[in-house]
């Protein structure tokens, strides 16, 4: 899995981290915060605070969140995927990288699964700025895996399975569907550029997206995949037993739930 603590403002030692500070200090901060903004921020970025105009940034910051829901929830609602969720979606990147995770924990778990239902619908896989810009958001609310625990959120991994079919068919069948960003169709001008780089990325990508997402499959999930998968296993076939392992290795969730013991 991709080291997410190196390059990502999320991740910078003048973070407020609870891990940094004593409970009960990092407890009256947050019921402070609590009680200015009303509600819990998930994460704050320290450098606001140190502004010449410190004292505004909670307004700024409030209205501008408000401003991003109501706008990203619309572009869903009217399927206007380009421009319109790009967008908006860049706009909660542009939030994240000002003020953090500055939001509530509900707030934080709808935003998860809006972005899950973009990239998870049936026509999304054609587009790969969609996609990508789904995955980009996915991995910044998902890497701090202790703000978000099992019993908040749940996720489906069979949606997530299909994607991963529909993206690994075949390069040729794909390309002749597929929509692709400018910058990337000037690239094939050049002879020495080959779209399988494009297709390894959007892989990468997509098997760290379900990393991510795989403690928050549902409680029956291992039994699904175990009954879905296992009948599969024929040594004699190869192919497909070494294609029904990779499931496994990126499906199967590693942490002790009550399926834990079937495999």
């Amino acid at each position: 899995m991709a080291d997410f603590e190196n390059n990502d403002p999320l991740f910078c030692s003048d973070c407020y981290d609870p891990f940094d500070e004593d409970e009960d200090v990092v407890e009256e901060r947050l019921r402070a915060r609590e009680a200015a903004l009303g509600f819990r921020p998930q994460t704050e970025l320290i450098f606001p605070s140190k502004f010449p105009y410190a004292n505004e940034i909670d307004t700024e910051s409030t209205a501008m969140w408000h401003d991003i829901k109501t706008n990203l929830g619309k572009t869903v609602l009217l399927s206007e995927l380009r421009p319109g969720f790009i967008v908006w979606k860049h706009r909660v990147q542009s939030y994240i990288e000002r003020y953090g995770l500055k939001f509530s924990k509900d707030d934080h778990v709808k935003l998860v699964e809006l972005f899950f239902s973009v990239m998870t619908m049936p026509d999304v896989a054609l587009d790969v700025m969609v996609l990508e810009e789904c995955f980009d958001g996915l991995t910044k609310l998902l890497s701090r895996r202790y703000l978000l625990k099992p019993e908040d959120l749940t996720l489906p991994w069979r949606p997530l399975f299909k994607l991963r079919q529909s993206l690994t068919k075949g390069v040729f069948v794909f390309l002749d569907m597929a929509r692709y960003p400018q910058y990337v169709l000037k690239k094939a001008h050049f002879p020495t550029f080959s779209f399988s780089c494009i297709f390894s990325t959007i892989e990468d990508n997509l098997k760290t997206v379900i990393q991510l997402c795989r403690p928050y499959f549902g409680a029956n999930a291992t039994k699904e995949m175990l009954e879905e998968w296992r009948p599969l296993i024929c040594p004699p076939d190869q192919v497909n037993t070494v294609r029904v392992m990779e499931n496994f290795e990126l499906f199967l969730p590693t942490y002790d739930n009550d399926d834990f013991n079937l495999w």
